[in-house]
């Protein structure tokens, strides 16, 4: 690869990856696309970060269930609904205007809905049913 790409490569990599970092606190940031981007940046530019985040326990389980095409734990949706529900439900209280209440508040919604429409994991089979 030229030097060049390289280097816009990586910025845009750095630059998913402290995206995706601030979507985990901030409500209506989307964490996983972001994470998902910095991951492909890097494995193109810088393995060895790439596999630092796949082993990060922050951001790891988002890329592990990508790669894996697995989908999202119930446990994982309630956290993520409860989370933006704590985020979105100070913005309301501090905020004037109702028709910015109103309009978090259907943000909300769709997010709420969106996350748990999610493709959610099979159960796994255990090992002990395989054995004869």
């Amino acid at each position: 690869m030229k030097p060049l790409k390289v280097l816009f490569i990586r910025i845009a990599g750095f630059t998913a990856l402290f995206l995706g970092s601030l979507g985990i606190f901030v409500p209506l940031l989307p964490t996983t696309p972001f994470v998902i981007l910095a991951s492909f940046c890097f494995s193109y530019t810088n393995p060895r970060v790439a596999k630092w985040l796949r082993k990060n326990r922050f951001l790891g389980p988002y890329l592990e269930n990508w790669y894996a095409g697995c989908g999202v734990s119930l446990s994982y949706k309630i956290k993520v609904v409860l989370f933006v529900w704590v985020g979105l439900g100070s913005s309301i209280y501090f905020v004037d205007p109702i028709w910015l209440k109103v309009l978090l508040a259907i943000i909300g919604v769709c997010v709420s809905v969106h996350i748990f429409v999610l493709r959610s994991p099979k159960r796994a089979i255990k090992k002990e049913e395989n054995y004869v």
